[in-house]
């Protein structure tokens, strides 16, 4: 189910269905997903990949931040607690339960706002939420854990767009090399179609839609669609290049026009709350499977937006929620990776 009111598709500048979390909850969520294997021995080079469409990828140490109102500048994940929701895209209290460890009756006992149909799915209760806006509380004191991270550049040197030539992406220390980069890329695709919705060089047509010129990266829709399903699993892959249809809507993000160029629809991404001050993860874990999960904790400010943006609150002291979405990395069969489906958090980008 896909859901508009996720908050991972942001105005700030600066991911997932259905994969289980290993660890138990067990009474204190200080502990949750803390516990992980070594992946750091898994993938392979970035020289055996994929096509990489002209990029070069440089991963060097870094850490999570938050963006500082006060000081105008990024600044360390307090070490605090925090009101911890859910933001993946089970709809069910068995669903959720399986994915973050907590019970099914803990979930209801502290979620009374949250209406259960007769199919099970979940409405927010309208004398609570004004939007319909479904925030399911997992925690009310959650500690923020103190993740290793690691960032990766992706540097496009052939995209003539200054702009559009390069982007620093955060992401989970313990990934190898071949996981970290096709995270990043597919933190750099969500990019492209949640927030900067297009790939540059482009031009606007008459029928609102963006083409792509010379120097963009992808000059074709079949470049495109060989990129994705080299960083994505099918299924999720096929999302994006399918038909959507969002509130009565009907687009396709991507689609290609007169000699295969790619185009794109206008209409490719929502912008969502504005106070969003930063992003970190959960340490990765690798399942029985073979699949590695972890979890992206957005971070939100209290208070009115006009006042963080007004530098009238601290943003380190006033942070008091995070919002979880779980992260799947399939293995590709060939020693690599694939991502699965997720949305993306734009304070994971610097």
């Amino acid at each position: 189910m896909y859901r508009i009111r996720v908050l991972f598709i942001v105005s700030v500048l600066s991911i997932l269905a259905s994969c289980s979390i290993a660890s138990q909850h067990e009474g204190n969520s200080a502990d949750m997903f803390s516990n992980h294997d070594d992946i750091t021995s898994q993938g392979s080079s970035q020289d055996a990949l994929f096509d990489t469409f002209g990029a070069v990828y440089t991963l060097f140490e870094g850490e999570p931040k938050i963006f500082s109102n006060i000081e105008y500048s990024y600044v360390p994940v307090p070490d605090k607690e925090v009101s911890l929701y859910y933001a993946g895209f089970a709809n069910t209290w068995k669903e959720i339960a399986e994915e973050t460890g907590y019970s099914e009756s803990e979930l209801r006992s502290i979620n009374p706002h949250v209406l259960e149909q007769a199919d099970g799915s979940l409405i927010a209760d309208p004398n609570y939420s004004s939007d319909g806006a479904l925030d399911i509380l997992l925690e009310l004191n959650y500690h923020l854990p103190d993740t290793a991270c690691q960032k990766v550049y992706v540097e496009l040197p052939e995209v003539t767009d200054e702009d559009d030539n390069g982007n620093v992406y955060i992401l989970p220390a313990a990934l190898d090399e071949h996981a970290a980069i096709v995270f990043a890329e597919a933190l750099e695709f969500l990019f492209h179609t949640q927030y900067n919705m297009t790939y540059r060089p482009c031009e606007e047509s008459s029928d609102g839609a963006y083409y792509t010129l010379p120097g963009a990266r992808f000059a074709t829709m079949t470049d495109f669609q060989n990129y994705l399903y080299s960083i994505l699993t099918p299924e999720f892959a096929n999302y994006y290049l399918d038909e959507q249809t969002v509130a009565g809507y009907t687009y396709r993000r991507f689609f290609a026009g007169d000699n295969d160029a790619l185009c794109m629809e206008r209409y490719a991404g929502t912008m969502g709350r504005r106070n969003l001050v930063g992003a970190t993860y959960t340490e990765p874990k690798v399942q029985p499977d073979g699949k590695i999960v972890f979890g992206m904790l957005a971070l939100f400010v209290k208070g009115k937006y006009e006042e963080f943006s007004k530098n009238i609150i601290d943003s380190a002291e006033a942070l008091d929620s995070a919002y979880y979405m779980p992260i799947c990395l399939v293995a590709d069969g060939s020693g690599g990776w694939r991502v699965d489906s997720f949305e993306y958090v734009d304070m994971v980008r610097y």
